[in-house]
């Protein structure tokens, strides 16, 4: 069952991740690959109580609520899109496709491990 569900994740995830390329899908792809990763993160920690998941997931949720309390306090600082572009760019799309892409290879090496041990949820 775990090796059913780990595979799942991760078709779900490169199905996700690769639809982000295609300029439409985008930013849709991208919200639902953060929210699938997100609860990944947090299913993991708590069933195979991984520091490293609950790590990622604590990282990934500070770093949404940082973006949503800038968002939330940028009229306060005149904020004006065209001056910041470069670094609203580092800002809003390095992190989470960084983030994206190391979470799915940890994914990728978390199904290996399952499907090299012989012990199985039951």
């Amino acid at each position: 069952m775990k090796k059913v569900l780990f595979t799942i994740d991760n078709v779900v995830q490169g199905l996700l991740l690769g639809s982000s390329v295609f300029f439409p899908f985008t930013f849709v792809a991208a919200f639902f690959l953060g929210c699938w990763q997100l609860g990944s993160s947090l299913l993991k920690a708590i069933l195979l109580q991984s520091r490293l998941h609950l790590n990622y997931f604590l990282a990934a949720t500070a770093y949404c609520l940082v973006l949503f309390a800038g968002a939330q306090t940028a009229d306060a600082f005149n904020y004006e899109p065209t001056n910041w572009v470069g670094y609203l760019w580092f800002v809003l799309a390095l992190p989470p496709l960084v983030g994206g892409i190391w979470y799915f290879v940890q994914s990728m090496r978390d199904l290996g491990q399952a499907i090299a041990s012989r012990s199985e949820w039951v």
